[in-house]
């Protein structure tokens, strides 16, 4: 006699909707996160690769100033002038000689502005009128070559670039053979080159003493408290 399963088997042909909907949940969780872990790791990396270059900048620019701290000033004081004087004229002369040789504006550059009037000398012991006393610098010359009529848009890294492209390493090679191509660009379109981050943004560049305020020909400090500020917008730290 033959028997019958009271429960016959029943043979599924794929996965319900609830289901479908349940594994596709968990990929597109699953493809989320990974997204999330790559994009983390690319602003590490462009982050990583900021830091370095400005850090290889500054070591540059930081080479050449130490260079320029002991260079022979042409200042002529007068016969008897008191040392405390002369300390200060060499203060005031070294900072107009760091902003021409290190602009951070383009206003720097002007040559409308080398040599300039009421720089608060003291009265009587130097001209900065008088060519034949502080002559305008073959630097100033050149950089007003290379930055007129350039945008004040991302001045600093114009500025940056355009120092770079003016000073020479030991080998005789300009600093801008340092930079990445991927480091230079012209992001406001004006035809002046930028110095650029790992985002392909302009680098801030400032020229400032130890309190982190901006050179001032007439308020000099000791040169030796000057230093360069290379920063990113896309680093906080």
């Amino acid at each position: 006699m033959t028997h019958h399963n009271a429960f016959p088997k029943t043979h599924r042909q794929g996965f319900t909707l609830v289901e479908l909907l349940l594994v596709i949940s968990i990929i597109a969780i699953l493809s989320t996160l990974g997204l999330s872990v790559l994009a983390g790791a690319e602003q590490d990396a462009l982050e990583n690769r900021t830091k370095a270059g400005i850090e290889r900048v500054r070591q540059s620019l930081d080479q050449k100033l130490e260079e320029n701290l002991y260079r022979i000033l042409p200042i002529r004081p007068n016969y008897g002038t008191d040392p405390v004087d002369l300390k200060d004229i060499r203060q005031r002369a070294m900072a107009e000689l760091m902003r021409v040789e290190f602009p951070t504006e383009i206003e720097h550059a002007n040559p409308a502005l080398f040599p300039r009037n009421d720089t608060g000398m003291v009265a009587g012991i130097m001209d900065f009128t008088d060519p034949s006393v502080f002559p305008k610098p073959q630097m100033l010359c050149r950089f007003d070559a290379v930055l007129t009529g350039a945008s004040t848009d991302n001045q600093g890294a114009e500025c940056l670039y355009a120092i770079m492209s003016l000073h020479y390493d030991e080998q005789g090679n300009t600093l801008v053979s340092l930079l990445r191509k991927r480091e230079i660009a012209d992001t406001d379109s004006d035809g002046y080159l930028e110095v650029v981050d790992a985002f392909g943004d302009p680098l801030n560049f400032q020229f400032v003493d130890a309190d982190g305020n901006d050179l001032d020909p007439e308020n000099p400090l000791d040169p030796h408290e000057y230093r360069f500020l290379i920063t990113s917008r896309n680093i906080t730290d």
